[in-house]
């Protein structure tokens, strides 16, 4: 089949070239048709991507890649649930609560307000 660019003035007064190209045309489409239906070149594509597989060890290092992001999301979620913790509990400005002693506050706090409701 010819680009566009190679078509002459003859091709396009004789219908049977145009003919012939669109027979080839037809032609590729059959045999790529074919090869798709052909077991033989479907292996033939798969082994050429199993080339293109991402290895055991390029595929553990995504992973844990992926692991050690969400882990520090997760991390950085819970250390602003305690900031925001520690901003309405009582306690004094000059120090920040470790996460324990937040927790041991908060449990203190939340008793001395339901004293206070129970009253």
């Amino acid at each position: 089949m010819r680009p566009p660019s190679e078509l002459t003035a003859e091709s396009a007064s004789n219908p049977s070239a145009n003919d012939t190209n669109n027979a080839n045309n037809a032609n590729d489409a059959n045999s790529l048709a074919k090869s798709e239906a052909d077991p033989d070149s479907t292996k033939k594509v798969k082994q050429n991507k199993r080339h293109h597989c991402v290895t055991n060890s390029d595929l553990k290092k995504v992973r844990r890649i992926s692991a050690n992001e969400r882990e520090r999301r997760r991390m950085r979620g819970l250390n602003e649930a305690f900031d925001r913790l520690r901003a309405v509990i009582p306690s004094p400005p000059s120090k920040q609560l470790s996460k324990y002693e937040t927790l041991l506050m908060s449990q203190n706090y939340i008793r001395a307000l339901q004293d206070m409701l129970n009253q």
